[in-house]
């Protein structure tokens, strides 16, 4: 679960990382308290974890709530006047620390990049908007606890993960229920067996409670509860809680070990969905990181001040900060020098016509054209960019190019799903990788010459040929999503 590429985001930008940092420093805050360490020893040691957690990322702010329960109950033979002397210095040492984290607690980020806000104590703001909506409050929070399962399986994602969420609060609810039935019969010995589970349960309700507190006011609905970072969030829960049953349910579940092992062979195999489900992503950011490097090479071909479709230096992939990284000499490869198609391997081998065609170029009432075709690389990898050609002065030069961001062998945005390839399922029948729209034109259109299409591949920095199928070819094939 912690691995899987379900939650590609997490694996994959850096800046994510302190939600795995966050999760570890917790668990070892966790570790001494469970240990043969005696208290003297565990005490200190959970408390400088703490503090790393502390700064690691907001949910680590749980540890100061969670460890609680760990110094009272997870040694049932200690003395309850011991137990009470290092809660009391827990919650001493917890207090200074969160009065300084909490002091001046504003927004300093600017407001470009938090959701519009400015210098303002946002956590009132998301407390407000919770208790104004506690059902959404609860569906948010169910949802984001049931997003790392809830793909690949035969109903619509946003629903599986609500109701995956929704039943591993009722079952954790249940484990709580019982242990806490059996600590006047055993003095808590079940208890602190099960506790170490129950606290890393903790920690992921807890992760998804301050996820709703922070997202919910944005607008953004439910489908922001199973966005693949967020799925990390539930790890814990997933792991933790078929043994927080198992331990809570000794007494009454008949063969404890044998509906235990089928409970982890279910959760394994619904993970190999996921696994399956994540690495299908994983290949479309792959691809989708291609298609940026393609459109990136043709910015020096804009006039300064334009930029395909957003302003110019409009985050780290504007063509302005485009131009000025390959100015230093830091792209590779570096942007184009001219239109001339002699700037790129061209492969002397044509695309098959069950791979591509270029099937449309119609001139509008606006005159704008308006392109249409389909095209799949032989590997089976989309096509990152489609080039339009024209012979200018004896030379072949790129007149137009139409970006895979507008064609649907892209990722393709739907709400309540997850991003999607189209790809083909046969190989001698095209049905699917279509692309249609308006092309981002380089150079003016010469009306008399003809032109010809391409599909660039940005990982081995070759064009191929597209077959011309306008004349006599199949009909136009229309975008197909799945």
């Amino acid at each position: 679960a912690l691995f899987s590429p379900v939650q590609w985001q997490t694996l994959l930008w850096a800046i994510t990382f302190a939600l795995f940092l966050s999760m570890a420093l917790f668990a070892a805050a966790l570790v001494p308290w469970f240990s043969r360490l005696s208290e003297k020893a565990a005490f200190p040691l959970s408390f400088f974890f703490a503090l790393l957690d502390t700064v690691a990322f907001a949910n680590g702010l749980l540890v100061w709530l969670l460890v609680p329960l760990a110094i009272v109950f997870s040694r049932p033979q200690l003395a309850w006047r011991k137990r009470g002397l290092w809660l009391g210095l827990w919650v001493l040492g917890g207090v200074v620390v969160l009065t300084l984290y909490f002091h001046n607690f504003n927004n300093t980020v600017n407001a470009a990049y938090a959701y519009g806000q400015g210098a303002e104590n946002t956590l009132a703001h998301s407390a407000q908007y919770a208790l104004a909506h506690p059902g959404k409050f609860v569906l948010f929070v169910a949802t984001a606890l049931g997003g790392n399962l809830c793909r690949g399986l035969p109903v619509e994602n946003m629903a599986a993960a609500t109701g995956i969420g929704l039943l591993c609060l009722g079952l954790g609810a249940v484990a709580v229920a019982r242990l806490a039935g059996t600590y006047r019969r055993d003095g808590g010995t079940q208890l602190a067996a099960g506790l170490p589970w129950l606290l890393l349960c903790g920690f992921s309700v807890g992760t998804a409670v301050m996820l709703a507190l922070g997202r919910m006011w944005i607008g953004a609905g439910l489908p922001q509860a199973i966005t693949a970072r967020y799925t990390t969030h539930a790890v814990f829960l997933t792991a933790s809680l078929p043994v927080l049953l198992v331990v809570a349910g000794r007494r009454w579940i008949p063969r404890p070990a044998i509906v235990g092992t089928a409970a982890l062979a279910g959760l394994l195999a619904l993970q190999s969905i996921q696994w399956c489900y994540g690495a299908r992503m994983m290949e479309v950011w792959r691809n989708s990181r291609y298609a940026d490097l393609a459109l990136t090479r043709f910015c020096g071909l804009l006039p300064d001040g334009q930029a395909f479709g957003v302003t110019a230096g409009d985050g780290p992939f504007g063509c302005q900060v485009a131009r000025d990284l390959n100015r230093l000499g830091l792209l590779d490869p570096p942007l184009l020098p001219d239109r001339r198609l002699a700037n790129l391997k061209v492969s002397e081998r044509t695309l098959p016509s069950r791979l591509a065609a270029f099937t449309a170029w119609e001139t509008e009432a606006n005159g704008k054209p308006s392109v249409s075709g389909y095209s799949v690389l032989s590997s089976g990898r989309p096509v990152d960019l489609i080039l339009f050609t024209q012979e200018v002065g004896g030379e072949e030069e790129i007149v137009a190019i139409f970006p895979p961001a507008v064609t649907t062998n892209s990722p393709i945005p739907a709400p309540r799903r997850d991003y999607e390839f189209t790809r083909l399922r046969r190989p001698d029948k095209p049905v699917a990788c279509a692309w249609s729209g308006h092309p981002y034109p380089i150079r003016e259109i010469l009306p008399d010459q003809p032109i010809r299409a391409y599909a660039y591949d940005a990982e081995h920095n070759k064009v191929f040929r597209i077959p011309d199928e306008r004349a006599d070819g199949p009909p136009v094939l229309r975008p197909r999503n799945r």
